[in-house]
């Protein structure tokens, strides 16, 4: 009984996976997101992440990450890298990607940066662990190697941003994680579009950090919006915020919950909570994230603040 729950979990999740897959706390991490952040913060950034999905399902989906960016001597130019894990049911995905920014300073306190993204990655799907006849040829264990490339921009000031990238260029169907894998698109009419933007608001000691991300996904035709409102406590030490997560053919409107800890100058907590507002929600439980970010150099805020 428990192999056929997971192996109807494992089906259904392989129908949702491109969506799923986002975190809920770009807002703080822009690399996740978009290649032409790498090296925005002016200083070398190591951040991690757990997603686990469907908390109250046996067997939910995890997601782990973990992302550095550093400008080099060169400050013209940064250099960035993802490495993440996910899993769901029989699924796996192994993946990395590399990025490059090259950024050109408009004035002393605004950038424009263009960066490119090299990912690889891995899929695994073991049938064995699901209720499935082993003999059956339709479902044999499969691992496939998909290359990708993106591209994105990025403009910012110490108090504004707004970001324009396609992650994943190259578009790959469910049908190629199959033992060839071979098919796959190029056309821009099946890329992920994601555009971004947000703005800090206030000096005192409460600031308000709203921001917007539109995402239009071209293979299934869908197009989702976030909307995010963020406040900062007590000199910049504690973030409070929520999000609403709209749009998407089948998946139901979202909530979440967002709290950040800036425990030091070097290092940040944060912690969010997803909750489908769809028949299913309460049944299969909500989204845990917990995010680390760790930057070895203290930052003069006063002098050079960094929001986003």
């Amino acid at each position: 009984m428990k192999k056929t729950v997971t192996g109807i979990l494992f089906l259904m999740v392989l129908a949702l996976l491109p969506v799923r897959g986002q975190y809920s706390q770009y807002m703080v991490n822009g690399l996740v997101i978009n290649p032409a952040y790498a090296g925005s913060r002016d200083i070398f950034s190591l951040s991690g992440s757990y997603v686990k999905t469907w908390s109250s399902f046996p067997g939910a989906p995890t997601h782990q990450l973990l992302s550095v960016h550093s400008p080099l001597k060169n400050d013209r130019i940064a250099l960035g890298g993802i490495i993440g894990n996910q899993k769901v049911g029989a699924y796996q995905s192994l993946y990395g990607s590399f990025d490059y920014a090259y950024r050109i300073m408009l004035s002393k306190n605004s950038v424009l940066s263009f960066g490119l993204r090299v990912t690889a990655e891995q899929k695994k799907e073991n049938y064995n662990q699901l209720y499935f006849d082993p003999a059956d040829p339709v479902f044999v264990n499969n691992s496939v190697f998909q290359p990708n490339f993106g591209f994105g921009l990025y403009y910012y000031t110490p108090r504004f941003y707004v970001g324009l990238s396609m992650p994943q260029m190259v578009t790959y169907g469910l049908s190629d994680t199959t033992s060839t894998g071979t098919s796959s698109s190029f056309s821009p009419a099946d890329y992920r579009y994601m555009l971004t933007s947000g703005a800090m608001i206030g000096k005192g000691g409460v600031k308000w950090k709203p921001s917007v991300l539109l995402q239009y996904f071209g293979q299934e035709k869908d197009f989702r919006i976030d909307l995010n409102s963020m406040f900062l406590f007590f000199e910049d030490r504690i973030w409070l915020g929520a999000s609403y997560r709209m749009g998407g053919e089948n998946i139901a409107d979202q909530v979440v919950g967002i709290i950040e800890l800036q425990v030091m100058p070097q290092l940040m907590i944060g912690y969010s909570y997803d909750h489908s507002l769809g028949a299913y929600g309460t049944m299969l439980g909500g989204t845990h994230e917990i995010y680390i970010r760790f930057e070895p150099v203290h930052i003069i805020k006063a002098v050079n603040p960094r929001y986003f």
